[in-house]
């Protein structure tokens, strides 16, 4: 299997070779084989929503579902060549991603599709949004793209010294963005962007008490300007339980939450 992508903490859909597609229900400890409609190797599955998803793979096969994976349906050939990756921003804009710098944006759910410049001819293995605006091509020779009008235009972005290939990208709650690649590397917290967690890292915020029940406070170390920051906080379920601005080097924030909670880095 190749990817795997989950609607919710219990259902998953996976794709691999010969067309392969199974799917739990019961968080990975049982798979069923769900009847596919394509031999072509599958390398990448992802949902926008609960039901609709899409699934991209070698000679341009892009095939999609309606009813959370359980029937799929061929959808326009992008380019007659390998599609390495697949993302959509909500049930009909989406992106593929393929070799020589190929990236190409559908508006329709995929039965049109445009090709947009990404100014590389490196091969591009993956993509992904954190907003419906803002997004990350990754690809092969350390080359990371950066887009902030929806895939219109892309700008490649300056990392690390390391020289590889880019296999993956995750982007967390806070919209740092996690790069994984070829021989085990790993780029995490980019780009430096004014998230607390980053601070946190860096030991230049303390949140006490923690755990905490009703009130935090956010002490800033270093005399430095939090003013752009915003502080969210999510319970374990991942749920939002309240998103405020930090305003001042000292900010006490107090909630009744109803539950204790663990701050974590």
């Amino acid at each position: 299997m190749y990817s795997a992508y989950f609607t919710s903490y219990k259902t998953g859909i996976a794709v691999g070779d010969t067309g392969t597609i199974v799917k739990t229900t019961d968080g990975g400890s049982h798979w069923n084989l769900i009847s596919s409609i394509t031999l072509n190797r599958l390398y990448s599955v992802q949902f926008p929503s609960t039901n609709i998803g899409y699934a991209a793979g070698v000679d341009g096969t892009l095939i999609k579902t309606t009813d959370g994976g359980d029937n799929w349906i061929m959808k326009t050939q992008a380019i007659a060549d390998t599609l390495r990756c697949v993302w959509f921003t909500d049930d009909n804009t989406g992106y593929v991603v393929s070799r020589n710098g190929a990236l190409l944006k559908t508006t329709d759910g995929g039965n049109n599709w445009q090709s947009k410049p990404s100014g590389i001819t490196q091969n591009l293995n993956a993509i992904r949004f954190a907003t419906e605006n803002l997004g990350y091509a990754a690809g092969n020779d350390n080359k990371l793209l950066r887009t902030t009008d929806a895939g219109e235009t892309w700008i490649i972005q300056i990392t690390n010294s390391f020289q590889g290939n880019y296999k993956g990208i995750y982007i967390d709650n806070f919209g740092l963005v996690t790069i994984v690649g070829s021989n085990g590397t790993a780029l995490g917290n980019y780009p430096e962007i004014s998230s607390i967690q980053e601070y946190w890292n860096n030991g230049e915020v303390m949140i006490t008490p923690n755990p905490a029940k009703d009130k935090i406070t956010i002490s800033l170390q270093n005399n430095e300007n939090f003013s752009s920051l915003a502080l969210s906080i999510y319970n374990i379920q991942e749920q939002l339980m309240m998103q405020q601005a930090i305003k001042q080097s000292n900010n006490e924030i107090s909630r009744n939450w109803g539950q204790e909670f663990i701050l974590q880095r």
